[in-house]
């Protein structure tokens, strides 16, 4: 934590000394990890994995990145036996059943059919879209161009394509962090376009696992997908607390925008988890 947190520091001032602690505290976490490992056990394994989810997303280099997206998928796999025992039952844990309005959500998408969602295209045009309802020069907008630059990379990699490819196009998103809005963090669930921003995050990386399966137990793209029913949720919740007089063109806007996340969580959804829901 303290490494990750150094490194969030150094990305908005830039001081090399920074970059030195923060590369300290990693090797401090690296070792506490290979030690743990030694004796890996129900006592000790969210500790692990913890470690290794945060190690991974300050991984310098991509050979370092893969090592540890494997080693946290390996991990994951170690885990299931005593999943129920663990304070990380939210990521290790089976997929929920979904809330009575979730379940409404997911059905009502599931009527819509769109066959084009695998080749990324109209993930690629919502982002241009979203980059076009945002304010130039906003933290939302830079977001929406970034993921759009990845999505566009995801669209040029064929499906089969070799790890080391697919560990490269993923290596940028542990920069995609620090943009969390801090609107979303200083104003809560209400920031229409902030709420936005956020499905289109974790929608990204649920279609990078839809293209490339055995990045989906790293990338926790089970998860994912419930972070943006949530988010739906919370829209659908907003409008329906809103009156008619009161409702703005950003939550009209905003929830025409889901509409794309949306499909891709009934997709991914029906493909992997129908047997569970």
């Amino acid at each position: 934590m303290l490494g990750l947190g150094t490194a969030h520091l150094n990305c908005l001032v830039k001081l090399t000394e920074l970059e030195r602690l923060g590369a300290r505290y990693c090797q401090t976490a690296c070792i506490g990890l290979q030690n743990a490992l030694v004796d890996f056990s129900p006592e000790n394994s969210d500790a692990v994995l913890a470690t290794s989810i945060l190690l991974g997303w300050q991984a310098r280099d991509k050979i370092t990145y893969g090592k540890f997206a494997q080693g946290t998928a390996h991990v994951l796999s170690l885990m299931r036996p005593w999943n129920d025992e663990s304070k990380l039952i939210e990521l290790v844990g089976p997929v929920p059943p979904l809330s009575g309005r979730m379940k409404e959500s997911l059905l009502m998408y599931s009527t819509i059919s769109d066959e084009s969602l695998s080749s990324l295209k109209p993930l690629s045009e919502a982002l241009m879209k979203l980059q076009s309802e945002l304010g130039d020069g906003t933290e939302l907008r830079k977001a929406a161009h970034t993921f759009g630059v990845y999505v566009q990379n995801l669209r040029d990699l064929p499906p089969g394509s070799p790890l080391a490819d697919q560990i490269s196009l993923l290596f940028p998103v542990r920069t995609f962090l620090p943009m969390v809005p801090s609107r979303f963090l200083g104003m809560g669930t209400r920031d229409i376009w902030a709420l936005v921003i956020m499905a289109y995050f974790h929608v990204i990386l649920v279609a990078t696992a839809a293209k490339f399966p055995e990045t989906a137990t790293s990338l926790f793209a089970v998860k994912r997908t419930e972070i943006i029913l949530r988010i739906d949720n919370e829209l659908h919740s907003i409008n329906t607390k809103t009156s008619d007089a009161g409702k703005s063109w950003e939550l009209e806007k905003g929830m025409a925008m889901m509409r794309l996340p949306m499909l891709y969580v009934v997709d991914y959804r029906f493909r992997y988890c129908v047997l569970k829901e």
